[in-house]
């Protein structure tokens, strides 16, 4: 798989050498969000994509407008191109502009993901909802007995929403005392890990313009855990969260 995009050079710079040979070559990895601008500069062209809506009458719709009128999946999108240039990137449009979603539309997305070869899901996006949260659950669960790795970002490292929560998904807080990228571990009870929260720099943008927060957090660790796929394709989630431990506190820039 390949992509026009090229990654962004200050962030494989972090690599420790003995895999900065990594691009995510061979790994297909689904963003679930607020859909993909096709052809973006940071993002180049996507293996596939689709959107759910739920319409008046609660029925779920399907359809291959998976644009992105908000950015917000674009950028996280790009954040995963930074890290695994050369990874496939499925587009899963749940999210409207005012980034708000059912998570009837969270499950339909995991399972078009999985349907779809995804080998990582990304979701930049969380609930405290009590409803429908264990069919999430099980529907996460069944993803990862397939080998699909999950990441999902929170923005209480301590109270993490759903997905974060789920003992089967890699959750990620954001760490907004960083300047550079940086990736360590989170406590116990909350967050597997703390990220850098920041998306790709675009020229005449200032980063107090731009985007921020958990969602860019966890959108880092998903370009990381492509990597992880590439080394080892039979990598299941605790092999990519020991990757990633691993990596804790070695990436530098």
């Amino acid at each position: 798989m390949s992509s026009a995009a090229a990654g962004d050079i200050a962030l494989r710079g972090c690599l420790p050498v003995e895999i900065s040979h990594l691009k995510g070559e061979g790994v297909a990895v689904a963003v679930i969000d607020s859909g993909i601008s096709r052809g973006h500069p940071h993002v180049g062209d996507v293996i596939g994509g689709v959107s759910f809506t739920i319409d008046n009458d609660g029925r779920v719709r399907q359809s291959n407008d998976f644009q992105d009128r908000s950015g917000h999946g674009t950028a996280c999108a790009a954040v995963i191109r930074g890290w695994a240039p050369q990874a496939g990137i499925l587009a899963v449009k749940i999210l409207d502009d005012r980034l708000s979603s059912r998570t009837e539309l969270l499950i339909e997305g995991i399972e078009w993901a999985r349907s779809s070869g995804a080998d990582v899901i990304n979701m930049s996006l969380g609930t405290y909802r009590d409803d429908m949260l264990g069919e999430l659950e099980s529907s996460i669960e069944a993803a990862g007995e397939a080998g699909i790795v999950f990441v999902a970002s929170s923005q209480n490292p301590d109270d993490p929403p759903a997905p974060a929560r789920f003992p089967c998904v890699i959750s990620v807080a954001p760490d907004p005392e960083e300047s550079t990228f940086h990736i360590r571990r989170g406590n116990k009870r909350g967050a597997d890990f703390i990220a850098y929260p920041y998306p790709r720099e675009i020229p005449g943008i200032t980063r107090q313009s731009n985007f921020f927060g958990p969602s860019f957090a966890s959108a880092h660790v998903s370009g990381l855990a492509c990597l992880a796929k590439e080394k080892a394709r039979e990598s299941d989630h605790n092999d990519v969260k020991k990757f990633l431990l691993d990596l804790s506190g070695e990436l530098t820039r």
